[in-house]
């Protein structure tokens, strides 16, 4: 009896296993946000090669300084926190 259990419980742990192998969790291209305090800032893509099963997206920004000078200027302080967190 026991051996029979034994092997149930080792199917049963080996089928558990193979069930998250054929999973799939891309989810697309993610986005950089830049949290100041409670101000949530959505930063903007440049120069951008992802591929996934789902999208290849491939954007280059030929003139980088042109780029720089036309976005917004984000104030940042000495000594204030910010973390950098992609969604």
């Amino acid at each position: 009896m026991k051996l029979y259990l034994r092997l149930f419980v080792g199917l049963l742990f080996a089928l558990t296993l193979t069930g998250c192998f054929g999973e799939d969790y891309d989810v697309g291209v993610p986005t950089a946000h830049l949290v100041l305090g409670f101000t949530d800032i959505q930063l903007i893509e440049a120069n951008i090669s992802w591929e996934t099963q789902s999208e290849n997206i491939h954007e280059t920004i030929d003139d980088v300084q042109v780029f720089g000078l036309s976005t917004d200027e984000i104030k940042v302080f000495a000594n204030q926190e910010a973390t950098l967190d992609f969604k």
